[in-house]
């Protein structure tokens, strides 16, 4: 969060908790292949989730170049 203080606010926990299913999946898949590729998607995917959830207010929808434009606006690293 010190590097990219756009993370603080992120409702990672709640996206988390909306899909622990998935998680303990990920974190299981990972343990048995014995790489940490399913769980890095899975929280690849939620970060996703987060910076959409975070953008998309009042119906306004970014695409994910309109994103890293805004991002850039905004001075976040």
């Amino acid at each position: 969060m010190n590097e990219y203080s756009i993370f603080e606010f992120l409702p990672f926990k709640t996206l988390i908790s909306q899909t622990q299913n998935d998680y303990y999946k990920s974190l299981a898949l990972s343990d048995k292949s014995g790489k940490s590729t399913y769980h890095s998607e899975y929280m690849l995917n939620v970060i996703d989730k987060s910076l959409e959830s975070l953008l998309n207010y009042n119906n306004r929808i970014l695409k994910a170049l309109d994103r890293l434009e805004y991002f850039q606006i905004l001075g976040v690293k």
